[in-house]
């Protein structure tokens, strides 16, 4: 689980993970690069999308159709880079 280190989603916003590792968003993000399947299922499911999907999973047809970034475990970074920028 990740927790917002402040009560409000105003940025910039820091968030720790369960590990103890923190990370700052200077804004919003604009664009989701999913690596599992959790993360697509729960990007739409909030009517958001994602530019990237695991290739290990079946997916709801509006997922199904996004570029293959490889298994979740083992996803290709520089596909998910070069994909955000475009």
């Amino acid at each position: 689980m990740v927790e917002a280190t402040t009560a409000s989603s105003a940025f910039p916003l820091t968030v720790t993970d369960m590990l103890g590792r923190s990370v700052t968003l200077d804004a919003a993000p604009t664009v989701v690069a999913a690596i599992s399947p959790t993360t697509v299922e729960l990007a739409y499911a909030v009517g958001g999308t994602s530019l990237t999907r695991s290739s290990s999973f079946r997916y709801q047809e509006a997922a199904a159709s996004l570029v293959d970034s490889g298994p979740s475990y083992q996803p290709n970074l520089e596909l998910m880079v070069t994909k955000a920028r475009m």
